[in-house]
Parts: structure tokens; sequence; C-alpha cells
């Protein structure tokens, strides 16, 4: 019972996008720039990145800073990405190196996640 609870106390992708497209008046499909920090719109921590972060084909700015992501995953077919913000979340520099999933090549970043330096502040 105690599991079930810490479960259904994350949110997941699909939540955050849903909740983000009803905050910002947009469809994140189409968006360029998308923040899921569910804590910004007092609901839980994201914990997984799932399979839901695919259909942001149009995105360039991937915010999910500030949650409990302890591995980067599901960002392949996001070929317009050029900056991922993961800082302030569960996974080590270690960890999102050895995640990378995407085309690191194609990636920029101000501040926030490099495919040659990663950074996780």
């Amino acid at each position: 019972m105690l599991l079930s609870r810490v479960r259904s106390s994350w949110t997941s992708c699909k939540d955050a996008i849903k909740h983000w497209e009803a905050a910002e008046g947009k469809v994140a499909a189409e968006a360029e720039d998308v923040r899921l920090c569910p804590i910004a719109m007092q609901m839980p921590l994201i914990q997984k990145m799932d399979g839901s972060l695919q259909q942001l084909k149009k995105c360039k700015h991937l915010r999910l800073s500030t949650n409990s992501i302890d591995k980067i995953s599901n960002l392949h077919g996001l070929d317009c990405l050029e900056i991922l913000s993961v800082g302030r979340n569960q996974a080590t520099k270690t960890q999102l190196q050895s995640d990378w999933s995407c085309s690191p090549t194609a990636l920029q970043s101000d501040w926030s996640c490099r495919p040659t330096e990663l950074q996780t502040d």
C-alpha cells in the first residue's frame, strides 16, 4: 500500500505535457520551448522520462529542470532539440553521459546539458 502511494505521487511526462498545454494555451507538439516543471504548476515532480516526450517534434528547448529524473531517455526522434535543461534532478554527470540517447552532435546549450561537457546545474 505504501508503494502505491509513492508511485501515485509522481507526475508522468504525459500529464505534465497536458497541464503545460492547458496553462500555456499551446499545443506541445508545435511548440519550440516546452517547460515541464510540475512543481511550478503545484504538481508532484517527474521521476521518469516516458515515451510521450516523443510528440515534441518541433521542440528546440526542452526544460526538465527541478524534477527527480535519474535517467535521460525517450529523446529519440526529437531532431529539432538544441537545448536540454536537466539541472536539479537526480541524475549525475556520469549517468547523463551514459544515458544520452538523442543526437548529441545537434545539441547546443547555455547552462543545461551539452554532449561533450554535460552539466547538471
